[in-house]
C-alpha cells in the first residue's frame, strides 16, 4: 500500500484529473493530496511523509526540476515521477538523471496511471521494509555522494562514525551494474550499484566483480575522500562501460588530439540532427554505417562518456520533437546497460524498428489524411471502420499505425476531441449540456456525462462552474 501521494500541477483540471486516476488505479493509496506549484509541494513535502510525487515541469514559482532538486535534501525523499509535454524531453531527461523514476506524456493516459503506480508501489514496499537502514545510511551517504554540496561538520561526524563501525578506517569505492560486495555498505541507483568496502576485503569483493564492467576507486582512509573516492569510481566505471574492460582500476590516458577532435565532430548536434531526419528516408544499413563511427570512436575511449550521453540525450529529443514519437525508456540512459555493445545493439534495434516504421506504405501520408478527416467529422457519428474505410486502410493496420502516430488509440482520441470542445462550449457559452453532448458528438446525455467526468475528473456543471468562477 501506499501511504501518500503528492500531486504537483498548475492547471488545476489537469491535477485533479491525475489525482482521479490515481485514485480508481486499482492500487491501494491512502491519500492523494493536490497543490499548484513546487514551492507549496516542498512545503507539504517538509511536514509531512510522503511516498510519491507526480510533479508538472512547467509551473510558476518553482518547476518540477527545482522541486526535484530540493528534494533530494529532505530527510525522507519520496519517490518521484515527472509529468511532461514533448517539448519538454529535455528537461524530462535531467530530471531523471536526478533520480525521477518514470516520465509521462502529456495527455496523461489512465493505462499510463495505473501501470506506474503498481510498479512504484512495489518499489515503496520494499523501500518501507528497509527504511531504517536507507534512513541511517543509504540517504545520507546519497546526500554526500551525489549532491554537489558539502556535508555540514554535524553530518560529516555521523558518517565518520558510521563508516569507521561499518567498514573501519581504510576503504574503497567500487561502482558498476549489479555489484556484489559481502562487507561494507551497498546503496542501489537507477543506473548502478555503489559499495564502499573495506579495505580488507577488498582482494575478494575484486574477485567477486571482476567481470562486472565496474569502476574501482583508489584506497583511501578519511572520510574527507569519500567524494573523491566516489567521484574516481564513477569516471572508471565509464571507461568500463565505454571500452568494456570489466573492473577498471585505474584512469585512462588521453586521446590524441587529432582523434578526439575527429570523435567531437561524430558527437556533433547538427550532425546528430541530421540523422534522425534521415531516419525513415536512407537505408537501415547506411543509418547504421554512420552511427558504427559514432560507437568505435566511443569504444576507443576517443569521445568521453559525458560527451557520448549528450550526443545520445540530443538524437532522442530530436527524434520526439521531429516525429512526435515516443521512445524505449531504458535507451534514455545508457549507463543502465552493462557496457557499451549492449547499448549499441538496442539502439540499432530501435533503429532498425523505427526506420521501418517511417517508411511502411507511406503511413505517415494516410495518418495525417486520416487525423484531418476525424477532425472534421467527429461530431458526427464517426467509427474506426468509417475512417480506415476514408484513407484505404485495413482496419487491422490502421489500429496500430494509428495509435503508433498519434500516441493514443482511436476511440480515446475521438473522445478527447470531443471533450476539449465541450469544455469550450462550458465556458464560452450558455449551451445545456444535454445540448453540448449532442453537439459534439454523443448519441446521449448519459454517455456524455459518464464520458466526461471518467476523463475530466468532476462532471461538466462542476467544470462550468470552476471555469466561470
Amino acid at each position: 500500500m501506499i501511504d501518500t501521494i503528492l500531486v504537483v500541477e498548475d492547471e488545476k483540471m489537469i491535477r485533479q484529473g491525475i489525482a482521479t486516476m490515481i485514485k480508481r488505479c486499482g492500487t491501494e493509496v491512502g491519500e492523494v493530496l493536490e497543490c499548484p506549484d513546487g514551492e507549496k509541494a516542498l512545503e507539504i513535502l517538509k511536514s509531512r511523509h510522503v511516498d510519491l510525487v507526480f510533479t508538472d515541469i512547467r509551473m510558476p514559482k518553482l518547476n518540477g526540476i527545482q522541486l526535484v532538486e530540493k528534494m533530494q535534501e529532505l530527510d525522507e525523499i519520496p519517490l518521484a515521477v515527472a509529468i511532461s509535454g514533448y517539448d519538454d524531453f529535455d528537461y524530462a531527461v535531467q530530471m531523471l538523471r536526478n533520480g525521477v523514476k518514470e516520465y509521462i506524456l502529456k495527455p496523461v493516459e489512465r493505462d499510463k496511471i495505473k501501470e506506474v503506480v503498481a510498479r512504484l508501489d512495489e518499489e515503496i514496499s520494499h523501500k518501507k521494509k528497509d527504511r531504517d537502514l536507507t534512513e541511517n545510511t543509504g540517504n545520507r551517504l546519497l546526500k554526500y555522494l551525489l549532491l554537489d554540496k558539502d556535508a555540514a561538520p554535524e553530518d560529516m561526524e555521523h558518517l565518520e562514525k558510521l563508516l569507521t563501525g561499518r567498514i573501519g578506517k581504510e576503504y574503497y569505492v567500487m561502482i558498476g551494474p549489479a555489484i556484489v560486495a559481502t562487507e561494507g555498505i551497498c546503496i542501489s541507483t537507477r543506473s548502478d550499484v555503489i559499495c564502499i568496502i573495506p579495505a580488507g576485503q577488498i582482494d575478494k569483493a575484486i574477485e567477486e566483480n571482476k567481470d562486472r564492467f565496474a569502476g574501482l576507486s583508489d584506497r583511501k582512509s578519511t572520510i574527507s575522500e569519500l567524494k573523491a573516492a566516489y567521484e574516481e569510481a564513477c569516471t572508471r566505471r565509464r571507461r568500463a562501460f565505454l571500452l568494456q574492460e570489466g573492473l577498471v582500476r585505474e584512469d585512462g590516458k588521453e586521446p590524441p588530439a587529432g582523434l578526439a577532435e575527429e570523435a567531437k565532430r561524430l558527437a556533433d548536434p547538427s550532425g546528430i540532427s541530421a540523422a534522425v531526419q534521415r531516419l525513415g528516408v536512407a537505408d537501415e544499413s547506411e543509418i547504421e554505417k554512420e552511427w558504427d563511427r559514432f560507437f568505435t570512436a566511443a569504444g576507443r575511449g576517443h569521445l568521453k562518456y559525458d560527451a557520448f550521453e549528450s550526443a545520445i540525450r540530443t538524437f532522442f529529443s530530436e527524434y520526439m520533437s521531429f516525429y512526435k514519437r515516443r521512445i524505449p525508456e531504458e535507451l534514455i540512459c545508457p549507463r543502465c546497460f552493462d557496457h557499451l555493445e549492449d547499448f549499441r545493439q538496442s539502439f540499432y534495434g530501435f533503429i532498425k524498428q523505427t526506420s521501418g516504421e517511417l517508411t511502411v506504405g507511406s503511413s505517415d501520408k494516410k495518418m495525417r489524411e486520416a487525423v484531418a478527416y476525424i477532425r472534421e467529422n467527429y461530431k458526427k457519428d464517426l467509427s474506426m471502420t468509417v475512417v480506415s474505410n476514408e484513407v484505404s486502410m485495413n482496419y487491422t493496420l490502421f489500429s496500430a499505425q494509428f495509435k503508433q502516430y498519434t500516441g493514443s488509440n482511436f476511440v480515446n482520441y475521438v473522445r478527447d476531441l470531443r471533450i476539449a470542445e465541450a469544455k469550450r462550449l462550458l465556458t464560452d457559452t450558455d449551451m445545456r449540456i444535454a445540448e453540448i453532448g449532442t453537439n459534439v458528438g454523443y448519441e446521449s446525455e448519459k454517455h456524455f456525462l459518464k464520458s466526461f467526468k471518467s476523463t475530466v475528473g468532476i462532471t461538466p456543471s462542476e467544470y462550468r462552474k470552476n471555469a466561470n468562477r
